[in-house]
């Protein structure tokens, strides 16, 4: 009788383990998605990451692939070793007091203490644990691999979690609320400013022409004009023209350091030097383009500088009097590089 005893002691103690590794697992691999290993094995690359995780995500991945057929070889493998151990203590004990001691182990030694254990730890014991993966997989098959299927075919391939800009924002600020993260407020905040400057128009972050400091063709370099350039402090100049009906419009762009090559005493007027030497054409965007659209331009080198005129819909329906429509703004890479950096 006490053989009896000692052995089925000793099953349940197996089986309760056995219970623990399956609960462990279910939700320490199932809570692993796929984007999610895939953003800790391209991290792991790089030299300040953690190469141990990117190598326990390595052998986790193959599996969490076909995500269905792991939870199945779980689920069955967790029920089955349940009720073989709800028997085995039936066998054990009697009544009440059997009910309750086959209860309480499975819950705190089954349920409680591994996936407290396996969620904090996840890729860590996933990844050691996947040679009984392999092996639970094999004595299962018969039964999850159908199942899987079925599954497989009603809900679909599995996407993974997929973060909107929303809410990539959100976790930036928690992030940066946190005590044990290297995130600061001035990281979240430039991080923010990216992920809004896709979004944001020219519309949003342009100059009023009317506050652009700009100098008229007609104007003469002398010592005066050439003081207030400097004294502007901006690195190029627009300048511009009145055509007929009282419009500045701006024909060409002057870069300051160009200055240099001037004699104050000579007063060369500024249409000499933008019809001869210095001057420069401006690009000229709608105000409703995309700021990104407008920084590949700027990025290509082109111009750091670029005019800002009417919407497309406006320019179409003729609410503008010439061919490219009235300058309303400038637009300048600085301006640009605020945005993006959210300062």
């Amino acid at each position: 009788m006490s053989s009896i005893n000692a052995t089925s002691l000793i099953a349940s103690v197996v089986l309760i383990s056995l219970s623990a590794l399956f609960s462990g697992l279910t939700l320490g691999l199932m809570g692993l998605d796929q984007v999610g290993l895939r953003i800790v094995i391209e991290s792991g690359e790089r030299p300040e990451a953690s190469a141990s995780d990117a190598r326990y995500a390595r052998r986790i991945q193959p599996f969490r692939k076909r995500g269905n057929l792991l939870l199945c070889t779980l689920l069955f493998g967790n029920v089955a070793v349940n009720c073989l151990l709800s028997i085995i203590m039936a066998d054990m004990t009697s009544g009440f007091a059997g009910f309750l001691i086959s209860t309480l182990s499975i819950v705190i030694f089954g349920e409680i203490i591994p996936q407290s254990v396996c969620s904090r730890h996840p890729l860590a014991i996933g990844s050691a644990c996947i040679p009984l993966v392999y092996l639970f997989v094999i004595l299962t098959f018969l039964a999850s691999y159908p199942v899987s299927l079925i599954l497989d075919q009603l809900l679909g391939e599995e996407i993974g979690t997929i973060y909107s800009r929303n809410q990539l924002k959100g976790m930036l600020e928690m992030y940066a609320k946190m005590q044990d993260t290297d995130f600061q407020q001035e990281d979240t905040n430039i991080m923010a400013g990216a992920l809004d400057f896709g979004k944001k128009t020219v519309g949003t972050c342009m100059t009023k022409i009317e506050e652009v400091f700009m100098l008229h063709m007609d104007d003469n370099l002398n010592f005066e004009t050439i003081m207030k350039v400097f004294q502007a402090g901006h690195s190029r100049v627009p300048v511009f023209e009145v055509d007929p009906h009282g419009i500045k419009k701006v024909v060409a762009l002057l870069f300051v350091k160009e200055l240099i090559l001037v004699d104050p005493e000579d007063a060369l007027p500024v249409r000499m030097l933008c019809h001869h030497w210095f001057g420069r054409d401006i690009p000229i965007v709608f105000n409703d383009c995309k700021t990104s659209e407008v920084m590949k331009v700027f990025k290509s080198g082109r111009s750091h500088m670029a005019l800002v005129q009417a919407s497309r819909s406006e320019f179409v329906e003729g609410r503008e009097s010439d061919r490219m429509g009235r300058r309303l703004c400038v637009l300048m890479t600085e301006t640009l590089t605020t945005r993006l950096l959210a300062s």
